[in-house]
């Protein structure tokens, strides 16, 4: 009975030590856990990103309607700028067709001014000398006539000639009125294509310059437009791009523009010193204990990210990394470590 009892009091104590050597064993390893990583200045805690995420999908339709957004400036931007070589061709056009008119004005004037001369300067021959001559005429053949000292062939002469001279004198007279309306229409339209308002047909040719001035005008005010459209546009094309080149250099634009799954790492910017570029990454058991070298870094992104601690709990600033992975199963771990084996084991 006695033997029974020691061997039930033997494994009684077994029992108990074990448990107490269990729980010593769970609370220091726990605080040597704890110890560890609160020391530890090479772990990294890796994840897995895939195209297909809810997250990505976001950042793939943000892409594609940046890109879109980008692509309709730019088609934009080429149509204003083919409307303004029309444009600009018209108004060429416009003013050559003004500067001819000047010169086609000025000629015109010239033209005027000088004819107008010409024709002032026309001696009037027409004078009341010639009806004296032919009052005269006709007084001096009918005393001749009633004298007979000429034949009525001879009176009936001189009274033609005299009636002849009268009518050169009607005729000069029309002349000179004709010369004088002349000159004083060369002189109104002269002075109307200098700027009064005259005459009818230099008046035409002004509304014609003045209509060439409107649409001068018209196609500055729309240059003036497409420039500052233009402006815009390029003013919004360099923040689509520069917006593009902020999210290029991180890991999400990666992913957005692949087919593939990518692996990752957040590093705490106490652990920054091994983020470097073909740092070896290590995998171990027990957090700990025979680690084994799994991959490399392939990249050190510029992005700040922020992560829970992996023992602690609190929330830590950090950088991103990719991991190439031997095999990228290995992603499921909790943590990593960078440089080398944490303990040398």
């Amino acid at each position: 009975m006695n033997t029974i009892h020691n061997i039930y009091l033997k494994i009684y104590r077994i029992g108990a030590f074990g448990i107490l050597a269990f729980i010593l064993i769970s609370i220091f390893g726990y605080a040597g856990i704890k110890l560890f990583y609160l020391c530890s200045k090479s772990y990294t805690v890796p994840f897995i990103i895939s195209p297909t995420g809810e997250k990505m999908m976001s950042v793939k339709s943000q892409l594609l309607h940046t890109n879109e957004a980008i692509a309709k400036l730019q088609i934009d931007s080429v149509v204003l700028q083919d409307k303004q070589k029309v444009e600009q061709a018209n108004k060429d056009a416009l003013l050559s067709l003004k500067a001819r008119l000047q010169h086609a004005k000025t000629a015109e004037i010239n033209a005027s001014v000088t004819k107008a001369r010409k024709l002032g300067g026309i001696p009037n021959y027409a004078t009341k000398a010639l009806i004296s001559q032919s009052n005269a005429i006709q007084a001096n053949a009918n005393k001749a006539l009633s004298s007979h000292l000429i034949t009525r062939t001879t009176h009936a002469q001189q009274l033609t000639s005299a009636i002849q001279l009268k009518a050169s004198y009607a005729s000069m007279v029309s002349q000179g009125v004709a010369i004088q309306n002349s000159i004083a229409d060369l002189r109104r339209q002269g002075s109307t294509l200098a700027g009064q308002n005259h005459d009818l047909s230099a008046l035409n040719a002004a509304e014609k310059e003045m209509e060439i001035a409107y649409k001068v005008s018209e196609i500055d005010n729309s240059l003036l437009n497409y420039s500052l459209q233009l402006k815009q546009n390029s003013q919004q094309i360099t923040k689509l791009v520069d917006s593009l080149k902020q999210i290029q250099d991180t890991p999400y634009y990666k992913v957005a523009t692949s087919n593939n799954d990518y692996v990752f790492s957040f590093v705490p910017y106490d652990n920054e010193k091994y983020a470097k570029e073909g740092e070896s990454v290590y995998n171990c058991y027990l957090h700990m204990i025979a680690c084994y070298k799994v991959g490399t870094i392939s990249h050190v992104y510029k992005l700040e990210e922020t992560a829970n601690h992996v023992v602690f709990n609190k929330a830590m600033r950090g950088t991103l990394v990719e991991l190439k992975l031997d095999d990228n199963n290995e992603a499921k771990s909790k943590v990593f470590f960078l440089g080398g084996k944490p303990l040398f084991i």
